[in-house]
């Protein structure tokens, strides 16, 4: 049986703080590890670089994240729809043009100064458009040094952003450290569309896929597709949108953690 990890369930959360800027900065207080309770405190911060926004934390555990919200304001679709595949320095395959273009701003501009400040294991997450940019963005430290200090990368409900030999390559640089997360109805995970026109774009990192009983499965299978697909042309059609909603991944998530932990 499937379960999610305790440091998943913490990027849920911070997830959804991220797509609140205009509340502030603030503290989280958490957490579990393992078996065990442990408080853990985050000290988070937002920052925007070029209308792209992004909440970085550091935990008196010593650890520290880089959170994107998903699709926010109307500057964020122009990020959507630069869909055309472009190559980048010191990386194979081809990288959705708008999802790595704000990666390397936002990395530039914010990540490195608070990576070059601060210090401890890396958590990297984002829903969406964010999960997007984290991916973007696991890649970019990759090849500039901070690679092996991520411990975590979580991406929930991400469009394909990279090719195959961009999807291989993080695949192997990060193994078991990294979970792709996304819902059964939910659409933008099957986005942008591979094999259409020019378009040659594969998901990256190992699957964790919630069925619509709430069922966690490491598969994806063609009769789940298929069946989903009947579901969403049915009369449950309007689910495609909410299930997109992070409410939606926040509630399963921390119903999964009562039921798991009974708290």
């Amino acid at each position: 049986m499937h379960s999610i990890s305790h440091n998943i369930a913490l990027m849920a959360e911070l997830i959804q703080l991220a797509y609140y800027p205009d509340q502030g900065d603030r503290h989280l207080d958490l957490y579990y590890e393992g078996d065990e309770i442990r408080p853990e405190t985050w000290d988070l911060k937002h920052e925007e670089h070029n209308k792209t926004q992004v909440l970085l934390g550091v935990s008196s555990l010593g650890r520290r994240a880089v959170v994107f919200p998903g699709t926010n304001e109307l500057a964020d679709w122009r990020t959507n729809l630069r869909v055309r595949p472009v190559e980048h320095v010191g990386l194979p395959g081809k990288w959705h043009e708008g999802f790595m273009t704000s990666a390397v701003d936002i990395l530039d501009h914010v990540v490195l100064p608070f990576l070059s400040r601060t210090q401890g294991p890396i958590l990297i997450g984002g829903h969406s458009l964010g999960g997007a940019l984290a991916g973007c963005l696991s890649a970019l430290l990759a090849v500039r040094s901070h690679g092996e200090h991520v411990s975590d990368v979580t991406t929930w409900a991400a469009p394909r952003f990279t090719t195959g030999p961009g999807s291989a390559f993080l695949e192997v640089y990060y193994g078991g450290r990294a979970t792709r997360i996304f819902a059964g109805f939910d659409i933008v995970p099957h986005l942008v569309p591979a094999g259409i026109l020019f378009l040659r774009y594969r998901h990256a990192f190992p699957l964790l896929y919630l069925g619509t009983g709430g069922k966690l499965s490491t598969a994806y299978t063609l009769r789940t597709r298929l069946r989903e697909l009947v579901l969403a042309l049915s009369t449950r059609g309007l689910q495609v949108i909410g299930h997109h909603l992070f409410a939606h991944y926040l509630t399963w998530t921390r119903t999964e953690r009562r039921a798991r932990h009974g708290s």
